[in-house]
Protein backbone atom coordinates (compact mmCIF):
# COMPACT_ATOMS: atom_id res chain seq x y z
CA UNK A 1 0.00 0.00 0.00
CA UNK A 2 1.40 3.38 -1.02
CA UNK A 3 1.55 6.20 1.48
CA UNK A 4 0.60 8.63 -1.31
CA UNK A 5 -2.82 8.74 -2.94
CA UNK A 6 -2.82 7.17 -6.42
CA UNK A 7 -3.49 9.44 -9.39
CA UNK A 8 -2.70 12.50 -7.26
CA UNK A 9 -0.14 15.13 -8.16
CA UNK A 10 1.96 16.52 -5.31
CA UNK A 11 4.17 19.59 -5.18
CA UNK A 12 7.50 19.37 -3.36
CA UNK A 13 6.08 21.42 -0.50
CA UNK A 14 2.97 19.23 -0.18
CA UNK A 15 5.13 16.14 0.32
CA UNK A 16 6.69 17.70 3.42
CA UNK A 17 3.33 18.93 4.69
CA UNK A 18 2.29 15.27 4.93
CA UNK A 19 4.68 14.84 7.90
CA UNK A 20 5.98 11.52 6.60
CA UNK A 21 9.18 9.97 7.90
CA UNK A 22 12.06 10.63 5.50
CA UNK A 23 12.87 6.95 5.05
CA UNK A 24 9.26 6.10 4.19
CA UNK A 25 9.01 8.93 1.65
CA UNK A 26 12.30 7.90 0.02
CA UNK A 27 11.13 4.27 -0.09
CA UNK A 28 7.94 5.33 -1.88
CA UNK A 29 10.05 6.62 -4.79
CA UNK A 30 12.39 3.61 -4.80
CA UNK A 31 15.25 5.19 -2.84
CA UNK A 32 16.86 4.54 0.52
CA UNK A 33 17.44 7.17 3.19
CA UNK A 34 20.38 7.22 5.56
CA UNK A 35 22.10 9.73 7.78
CA UNK A 36 25.82 10.00 8.12
CA UNK A 37 28.14 12.50 9.75
CA UNK A 38 30.32 14.40 7.29
CA UNK A 39 33.79 15.61 8.14
CA UNK A 40 34.15 18.58 5.83
CA UNK A 41 37.36 20.57 5.44
CA UNK A 42 37.56 23.83 7.38
CA UNK A 43 39.51 26.97 6.61
CA UNK A 44 41.63 28.95 9.01
CA UNK A 45 41.43 32.03 6.78
CA UNK A 46 39.47 35.11 7.86
CA UNK A 47 36.25 35.44 5.84
CA UNK A 48 34.87 38.90 5.27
Amino acid sequence: MSILAPNTSYTFNQLFDLKLLSDKLAETFGYAFSRTKLNLPQTQQHLS
